[in-house]
């Protein structure tokens, strides 16, 4: 054999060594270590213990701050085919009153002491409360709209609020739309029936 076939087998046979030790040496990825952790992170998912955090959400959404109440005998529900609720003691809190140039909206809740069956819809615009600026005489009405003849209903003036079914010891929130407030004004008078006027300030 002459000088130049042993350097070239021997250059044949480290090129197949390298090739060798590329194809089987250790890889720093170790399927089964992959497999392991992924298992190891399902399991730990699946036995993880479920937490109520309903109180905690709710909670954090309990914002209702009362800014002036009173507390006396009001007469709601009275009107055609609907009982008479005369002499119910209850307590108006006004929770407050959101002024824009398109409209006034007053946010309201009632409490009783016990169950009370008001029946207080649409159609009663005139006994929901009214609003009026300090020092001034007139009182504002909430909005209506007159709807359409149905069937054997002549049709009915309603007011742009919610309607008052039923009063119980737990707040029940409600609102009604009236027209904008005067420019700059920074009070208001809120006024349910007889009862003594509630004043709170404007949010605008």
């Amino acid at each position: 054999m002459t000088r130049t076939t042993t350097l070239a087998a021997a250059a044949a046979a480290t090129l197949v060594a390298v090739t060798v030790s590329a194809c089987t040496g250790d890889s720093s990825t170790d399927p089964t270590s992959s497999s392991s952790d992924t298992n190891s992170s399902q399991s730990d998912s699946s036995s993880a213990t479920p937490v109520d955090r309903s109180d905690a959400v709710f909670d954090a959404y309990d914002g209702t701050t009362v800014l002036g109440s009173t507390t006396g005998t009001v007469n709601l529900g009275v009107g055609s085919g609907d009982p008479e609720v005369a002499g119910e003691e209850v307590t108006f809190e006004v929770t407050g009153v959101t002024a824009s140039q398109e409209a006034t909206v007053l946010h309201y809740q009632l409490v009783a002491d016990e169950r009370v069956d008001f029946r207080v819809r649409g159609e009663f615009w005139e006994q929901q409360p009214s609003l009026r600026v300090p020092g001034s005489d007139e009182r504002m009405q909430s909005v209506t709209a007159a709807l359409p003849p149905h069937g054997s209903d002549k049709g009915l003036e309603v007011c742009a609020c919610t309607a008052i079914y039923t009063t119980l010891t737990e707040p029940q929130p409600q609102e009604v739309v009236y027209p904008p407030l005067p420019e700059g004004t920074k009070k208001i008078d809120v006024i349910l029936q007889e009862l003594d006027p509630v004043t709170v300030p404007v949010t605008r």
